[in-house]
């Protein structure tokens, strides 16, 4: 009788082995799902990210541009030292400042860096833009009031300062729009970013 009870024995061990075997094949998936999942996202924000470093580019050919032309028109029309002085400093200001909050964020540093600080770097770049209008637009509103009083005493002063009005403000409204679109696909970035690592 003892004999019948002891003749089928259950196989834990061989159980606990396929158990861990199960366990580990599992663990080996959702590896290689986060991984592919973080590179879709990596992708996400590197297409939205393309678009704004193109957008940076044409924004420093303006600049450059900008430098060439307001300088020799100033220097043609006898404006002030001041004014070409001032219009130098802030478009230099805003080529270097454009290029130290891109920082992060460039093609090389996306194929390096984690998810957790390519988010970081956006939002630092969403901070740094708005620091820069806080400063910008005081600055060109006190450099557009000078361009005006020097203009106005020119022969056509009264033509140069509606063509500069009408230029000023289609440059604001360029400006704004430029600003809500970086703020908006940076935004979307970081969003996509941390729904995937809140999710995992």
């Amino acid at each position: 009788m003892n004999d019948s009870m002891t003749s089928t024995p259950v196989p834990e061990q061989a159980t606990f082995d396929e158990m861990r075997r199960q366990i580990m094949l599992l663990k080996q998936k959702l590896n290689q799902t986060c991984l592919v999942n973080e590179k879709l996202i990596k992708q996400s924000a590197r297409n939205k990210l393309n678009d704004l470093q193109h957008k940076r580019r044409r924004i420093n050919c303006i600049i450059i541009f900008g430098l060439l032309y307001c300088n020799g028109m100033f220097s043609f029309l006898d404006y002030s030292f001041i004014l070409m002085v001032l219009t130098t400093c802030f478009l230099l200001a805003a080529y270097v400042y454009q290029h130290f909050s891109s920082k992060g964020i460039r093609p090389s540093d996306m194929a390096r860096c984690s998810l957790v600080e390519i988010s970081h770097s956006l939002l630092r770049m969403d901070r740094l833009n708005q620091r820069w209008l806080y400063f910008s637009i005081p600055f060109v509103i006190g450099w557009f009031a000078l361009f005006l009083y020097e203009s106005y005493t020119k022969s056509g002063g009264p033509y140069i300062c509606c063509g500069g009005a009408v230029g000023f403000v289609i440059g604001a409204v360029l400006g704004i729009i430029h600003f809500r679109h970086v703020r908006r696909k940076t935004r979307e970035a970081v969003r996509e970013i941390e729904y995937f690592i809140h999710g995992q």
